[in-house]
């Protein structure tokens, strides 16, 4: 589907005008990444903020979950210690 983008009225001669309806397509939508590309692109955010990662997918993995379970260990100690200074 075109749309009409301008409308030109150029000369040929003196006394005829023609009427040029210039057209453009409509906006090309980027094409998505590959599910593969994704993939990647999220293992290096990963491997990036979890700290002592390694490349291996097995190890980076067994790594963000002790990095999880170690940081759900200091959120519930800094609430207890919130809660017992009252704050």
């Amino acid at each position: 589907m075109t749309s009409v983008k301008s409308y030109d009225v150029r000369r040929r001669s003196k006394k005829q005008r023609v009427a040029v309806l210039k057209f453009s397509s409509p906006p090309r939508r980027p094409t998505p990444p590959s599910p593969a590309v994704v993939l990647q692109r999220r293992l290096r955010e990963l491997q990036r903020v979890v700290p002592g990662s390694s490349h291996d997918m097995g190890a980076l993995f067994r790594r963000t979950a002790d990095y999880i379970s170690m940081l759900e260990t200091k959120v519930a100690a800094l609430r207890e210690l919130s809660s017992t200074l009252g704050l």
